[in-house]
């Protein structure tokens, strides 16, 4: 495989692993040093470590959503380490609300991991379905 065709299936195995609620699995494919994103304006804008990324995906949203989130990848885009993958993601919480977001997310890999993310979804609607 390509260094193109080894850093899109690294982010398609990614978005699988979440979406089968294998988080663990889905952290030991980010690097040890791995910074992710999150532009805009909203609680959920910052930069976060691995282990911080971590803790927010499985103490807010995984836990607040009754059977973890389902991910659509519609299109992933690569070249050399850098990888765009655009997806939408779904799941209910137990009041029957659902979640139902937009995402792109710029990947840079770096020795086979996941090493960098930058995240643009709709921040409105995460703060009204996961936060409230």
């Amino acid at each position: 495989m390509t260094n193109t065709a080894t850093s899109k299936a690294l982010v398609s195995a990614y978005f699988q692993a979440i979406s089968d609620n294998r988080p663990t699995d889905a952290w030991a494919m980010l690097a040890d040093d791995a910074l992710w994103t999150v532009g805009g304006h909203s609680p959920l804008t910052g930069v976060y470590t691995k282990a911080q990324l971590g803790e927010l995906t499985e103490t807010v949203i995984l836990a607040r959503l009754v059977d973890g989130i389902r991910i659509t990848l519609k299109r992933v885009v690569a070249e050399d380490d850098t990888v765009a993958a655009e997806f939408e993601c779904i799941g209910e919480r137990p009041d029957g609300k659902v979640y139902n977001n937009h995402y792109c997310f710029l990947f840079t890999v770096k020795d086979g991991k996941l090493w960098r993310c930058t995240e643009y979804l709709d921040t409105f609607h995460y703060n009204e379905i996961i936060l409230n």
